[in-house]
């Protein structure tokens, strides 16, 4: 066989896809069909951890008003910055910008060798439900409290920007003593923030700060 043949075969022969992409491309094929039989209300979403900056890569249904292409929200960015220690987040309720409550079930997926690689999703518009249980509620006493903040939104800058407001509250960063700023780094650590492409230096810019002092504090938080 000549090299050239060789060369042609090669070009032919059709690259091996991985047990995380077979995974992924089988979860597709059921996405859209399965939040149409759930109803209107719901939506189901495929994430690809690999990719985090852009990890949609199905989606059924409108709830959260993202598209293929869109970022995880804060939730998925804990559940990344855990690693293979991530566990299946069940019945938490967020609320929506626009102000409509969710009802949210996240399931790791993981690979033939158990390492995390995405995460299957679903989200259940239940505002008219919550509306429904706060009659009976009153009259019970009990009410549901939403139990986790989130962002959704195709853009990953966006809920990095929202978790800094978040554990900034009203203060500035140059407010901030030298060991309040090591804790602020270790929470947006643990949050996921630094294990996003570029996520330092956004962080750097929205406290008005050299990326190098960024990563000082960060390495003072790791240790």
């Amino acid at each position: 066989m000549t090299k050239a043949t060789k060369r042609r075969n090669a070009i032919r022969k059709p690259a091996l896809k991985s047990d995380a992409d077979q995974r992924l491309a089988a979860l597709k094929t059921i996405v859209n069909g399965l939040a149409a039989a759930i109803g209107p209300h719901c939506e189901i979403v495929l994430h690809d951890f690999r990719t985090p900056e852009k990890s949609i890569v199905a989606i059924g249904g409108q709830v959260t008003k993202r598209s293929v292409g869109g970022s995880m929200s804060q939730i998925g960015l804990s559940l990344l910055a855990e690693g293979e220690a991530a566990k299946d987040q069940m019945n938490y309720i967020t609320q929506l910008p626009w102000g409509r409550d969710v009802k949210s079930t996240t399931l790791i997926l993981r690979d033939n060798r158990n390492k995390v690689f995405g995460a299957f999703c679903l989200n259940l518009d239940i505002t008219e439900v919550r509306s429904a249980a706060a009659f009976l509620s009153g009259i019970s006493g009990q009410t549901a409290p939403i139990q986790a903040p989130a962002t959704f939104t195709d853009d990953i800058r966006e809920v990095i920007d929202v978790v800094l407001s978040q554990e900034l509250r009203d203060q500035q960063f140059d407010e901030l003593s030298a060991k309040q700023r090591i804790a602020l780094f270790r929470i947006l650590d643990e949050k996921g923030i630094f294990g996003i492409r570029k996520g330092i230096t956004q962080v750097a810019e929205q406290f008005g700060i050299s990326r190098a002092t960024a990563y000082s504090y960060l390495d003072r938080a790791r240790r």
